[in-house]
């Protein structure tokens, strides 16, 4: 792959608790009549990231071999896997939209990219990556970037966990969050 010839690259995983996210989906789900649509736990994580990209311009960035540039909107790019291969389209300018536009626009995507119906320009302008392989029994993975972006950002599976909370044991949905940089 291209990038892991013209780039340095290293991935850092941290283990998250998911249990209150899973808890808010939940209630999201029995609201889908309401909401319009079906929230999963990818379009939570996808909000995660272009909420935190904002935060973060370094991250939300791509860079030319020259210099970097950073920007003040997040075109999230999604991984996604089609039998014809990797597609990645682009949710433009995400951080102005609500979660179910974010959630119709990604189920959109991610059809069409299976399909092999993604249109052009579809792939192109993204500022950031998510991978999610959580529907996998994937607790780590080591994702690449895709240039010129400087960021992409992966989720492994949620697994109930005994940790220590307050010094007390419990059981946590645990989940690993992968960055490459």
């Amino acid at each position: 792959y291209e990038s892991l010839q013209s780039m340095a690259q290293t991935t850092a995983t941290v283990e998250v608790d998911v249990t209150r996210i899973l808890e808010m989906r939940e209630n999201l789900v029995a609201k889908k009549e309401f909401l319009g649509c079906k929230i999963t736990m990818n379009d939570l994580l996808s909000m995660a990231v272009v909420k935190t990209a904002l935060k973060h311009p370094l991250a939300n960035a791509t860079f030319d071999g020259n210099a970097v540039t950073t920007y003040p909107y997040v075109n999230i790019s999604v991984a996604v896997g089609a039998e014809h291969g990797l597609m990645v389209p682009v949710v433009k300018y995400a951080d102005k939209m609500t979660l179910t536009q974010l959630s119709n626009r990604i189920k959109d995507f991610a059809v069409r990219a299976k399909e092999g119906r993604l249109q052009s320009g579809e792939q192109s302008e993204g500022t950031i990556t998510i991978t999610n392989v959580g529907m996998f029994p994937i607790d780590h993975a080591t994702p690449v970037i895709n240039p010129p972006q400087t960021t992409i950002v992966g989720f492994g599976r949620s697994v109930k966990k005994m940790v220590v909370i307050d010094d007390a044991p419990c059981i946590r949905s645990m989940m690993n969050v992968f960055v490459t940089y």
